[in-house]
């Protein structure tokens, strides 16, 4: 169930990235992404992480973030 949650977060920071249209979206995803699993890891949600979840976490926020900025540069070019 919780993957759909971080689904929903990587699918929100992209769509932030197209709204925004400003660098400033890259702060979203830097924040979510490790919000989670923070979250998890700590027991705020969920049920916990395995192992490895640190370098998992660390590759989807980084992957997120170029997706976000992506999205930024997409959406600069659509406005001009």
């Amino acid at each position: 169930m919780w993957g759909w949650v971080l689904l929903a977060a990587v699918i929100g920071s992209i769509v932030s990235g197209l709204l925004i249209g400003r660098w400033v979206a890259l702060v979203v995803p830097a924040v979510l992404i490790p919000l989670f699993y923070i979250g998890l890891r700590y027991g705020w949600w969920g049920d916990g992480v395995g192992d490895g979840w640190q370098y998992v976490g660390a590759v989807i926020t980084v992957v997120t973030m170029a997706a976000t900025g992506g999205a930024v540069v997409l959406s600069r070019g659509l406005r001009r």
